[in-house]
């Protein structure tokens, strides 16, 4: 019956030293999200800023650009990431440079 035992109590141990091995990993992943989450935050803003300057409700902005208006909704929120070609699509209908309101984050060197 111990015999049985040992593989899964080994098994365990196993997991728990690449868990710890890993921990480096799992913390530059947390860095790596809460820099996303920050992009994001403001990239949406970007968003939301953009078109109420172009006195555009979110349904308006939505049909202009063949979604719904809960993706727009999703996009301001920060809960969805648009692909990159509904990103030139709100810019062009936006009338901003893709730039302007979407970018890449550049690490600090």
């Amino acid at each position: 019956m111990s015999s049985s035992l040992y593989p899964r109590h080994r098994k365990n141990i196993s997991s728990i030293g690449c868990l710890q091995e890993n921990s480096d990993l799992m913390r530059r992943v947390r860095n790596a999200e809460a820099a996303r989450t920050r992009a994001i935050d403001f990239l949406f803003r970007l968003t939301r800023v953009a078109r109420a300057e172009q006195r555009l409700s979110q349904d308006q902005l939505a049909r202009m650009a063949g979604v719904t208006r809960q993706t727009i909704s999703s996009i301001e929120n920060g809960q969805y990431c648009p692909s990159a070609l509904l990103a030139f699509v709100l810019a062009r209908k936006l009338e901003k440079p893709v730039a302007e309101l979407f970018y890449l984050e550049e690490k600090p060197s």
